[in-house]
């Protein structure tokens, strides 16, 4: 490769987010540092939540989700609050870590539309949508 095309791709904030309605993941590389986060809706003393601190330098933010709500519309508002949260949660991550006037490459996991059921993919549509129009208000040089 090239030694200009590889001080670019050094030179680029590198972003990873594994969207997911009760997990989302995030990972970003600025200058060689990586940074990695978890969003998700288990409680921080969860098997998952411990093993991920213990093993990993890990930033984990949790949210209350509720998803025994039998009202179909106050579900579907709640929902929408939590990946609101999740969205803003992400971008103000990124913002504090990532220079905005540096190029940066965002890698997002496209939605399965083999393997979802119906009710799950509308969530994933929903979350990755809010998450991908927040990335684009945000972060400029994207």
């Amino acid at each position: 490769m090239d030694k200009i095309i590889k001080k670019q791709i050094i030179n680029l904030n590198k972003i990873g987010i594994d969207i997911s309605k009760i997990s989302t993941a995030m990972s970003i590389e600025v200058d060689g540092i990586e940074y990695l986060f978890s969003y998700n809706t288990m409680k921080i003393t969860q098997q998952w939540n411990k093993i991920l601190l213990d093993i990993m330098n890990v930033s984990i933010k949790t949210y209350n989700y509720d998803n025994t709500i039998e009202n179909y519309s106050i579900s579907e508002i709640d929902k929408l609050e939590i990946f609101i949260d999740i969205a803003n949660d992400i971008i103000k991550d990124i913002l504090s870590i990532i220079n905005i006037n540096k190029q940066t490459i965002i890698y997002i996991e496209g939605y399965s539309y083999g393997r979802s059921v119906n009710g799950p993919l509308l969530d994933l549509v929903g979350i990755g949508a809010t998450i991908r129009s927040k990335l684009y208000e945000y972060i400029p040089n994207i």
